[in-house]
């Protein structure tokens, strides 16, 4: 069985998670990273702006989308990681030092693109 770890939720998560479960062998386990449990349209985010639709139109629970697909979710944050053990350290408010263990991770959260950008081009 293979665990696929994708860290993000936003709008290259989610559809990245349902890609892969759509894809992979239902054997294969796949996990969602996110520390917000609602996933934010954001392309309609001016409608909001300009009060034209409250923010709750735009939001969903992901963990109910995520359960109807069979893909395991975890609310946090990847605090570190570890490529060589093939780990992530995770921390929220209801899981302090987490961690959780990959065969493949894929990041879809802009902070840590951003990170693994820096330790890639120093």
């Amino acid at each position: 069985m293979v665990h696929v770890v994708i860290i993000g939720a936003g709008i290259g998560g989610l559809p990245t998670a349902y890609e892969l479960r759509r894809l992979l062998p239902k054997s294969h386990r796949i996990t969602l990273i996110s520390d917000n449990p609602k996933f934010t349209f954001i392309p309609s985010l001016p409608w909001v702006t300009f009060d034209l639709t409250p923010l709750e139109n735009i939001q969903i629970d992901i963990e109910h989308l995520l359960w109807r697909r069979g893909i395991d979710w975890v609310e946090g944050k990847v605090t570190n990681f570890d490529p060589h053990a093939q780990t992530l350290y995770i921390s929220g408010k209801n899981i302090p030092g987490k961690t959780i263990h990959y065969d493949y991770a894929v990041s879809a959260a802009i902070y840590l693109c951003v990170a693994l950008y820096r330790l890639h081009y120093k």
